[in-house]
Parts: structure tokens; sequence; C-alpha cells
């Protein structure tokens, strides 16, 4: 199944690739205390706690149908077909003293660089090094993907609210993150003109 971006997601895609200076990514950076009994996870660790979270965005899954915009015709969403999770999430080791100004100058870098636009519109990493034993995550999501607001709501169905939760349930999200999830997750997606 395919679906055709919006005419505001193409344009998104249309400004980058007419400025080499345009990056239309969102993203952030997550710090967190060691885990419990001191360490940071694995980047297996983390792809097996993703995986079956990714259910709820099939977007995450999904690529553009070609990788230019314009002329009669928009890129449709299709699916991946060598859709990996491991390949969208990287690790980074900070250098001593893993301090606020090298995670800085990690994330500028990381952040300077475009989405492939061959492959699903994200990416993740996995930050160690950090200053007492703390780690982090960044990610990067396309905007014609996900808005700002959205991807906050991604971030409540990938991480947890506490370090040693339950068994979680794989289910729709509450009504509140709908929106958000509509545009990252759901095929169904309806287009409104101002």
């Amino acid at each position: 199944m395919t679906d055709a971006l919006t005419a505001l997601d193409s344009t998104f895609l249309e400004l980058e690739q007419q400025d080499d200076g345009a990056l239309m990514h969102i993203g952030g950076v997550m710090v967190f205390d060691p885990l419990p009994g001191g360490g940071t996870p694995t980047v297996a660790e983390l792809c097996a706690n993703l995986a079956p979270r990714l259910g709820l965005l099939p977007r995450y899954s999904q690529r553009l149908s070609s990788p230019r915009t314009g002329r009669l015709s928009w890129p449709r969403w299709t699916e991946d077909e060598r859709f990996d999770l491991a390949a969208h999430i990287g690790h980074a080791v900070l250098p001593a003293p893993g301090g606020r100004a090298e995670l800085c100058r990690w994330a500028a870098d990381f952040y300077s660089h475009r989405l492939d636009r061959t492959r699903p519109l994200w990416e993740m990493a996995l930050i160690t090094g950090l200053a007492d034993g703390r780690w982090g995550l960044a990610h990067k999501t396309h905007h014609c993907l996900v808005d700002g607001v959205g991807s906050v709501d991604v971030a409540y169905l990938l991480l947890d609210a506490e370090p040693a939760p339950g068994e979680r349930e794989a289910k729709a999200p509450a009504p509140a993150h709908q929106s958000a999830i509509s545009r990252a997750g759901r095929p169904e997606r309806a287009s409104t003109s101002g």
C-alpha cells in the first residue's frame, strides 16, 4: 500500500532539494542517568526495545517512492523491503571528558547531515562516553514524516516513563496522541486547506 505525500510534506522535500543549506529534519538529544546497576545500553538492546514499538509507527519502515520531488507528481510512501532497524541506529562515543561541549560538537555534526532519501527518513544514535556514566539518545526525523509536536508524541511511544516497566502491550495510542501518530504512523492522513 502506498500513500501520496501531502502538498505540505512535499514542500518540505522541495525546499531541501532546492537549497543545499536547507535541512528539513527535526530532532533532539536526550541524556539519561546510568542504567540501574550502572552502565549504558547497547545498540542491540536499543534495537530489541524499539523493534516491537515500531509497529505503531508504520511510516518508520517506509521510504519515498522517489528521492526527488517536483514536476507533475509527488513521491509516495512505500514499504522499504530492505528495512533494517539496526541500520537506522548508530553508536557514538564522546571524547573525554564527555561534557556538554563534547556533546554539542557531536550533535552539531550529526544534525548537519541530510537524511538519506532512499531509506526511511529517520536516524537515531546511542551516545556513550558522557561524564558520570550517563548516556544519551539523539534522533533525527524528516519534517515530511513528523512535525515538532508529533516527534514528542512519538517519543512517548518509544520510551518508558520508568527504568523497569512491566510488559508493554502493543495497542493503539491514547486519543491525545492521535494527530501526531496519524502523521508518523497511520496511512489515512487527512489534509487541511487554509
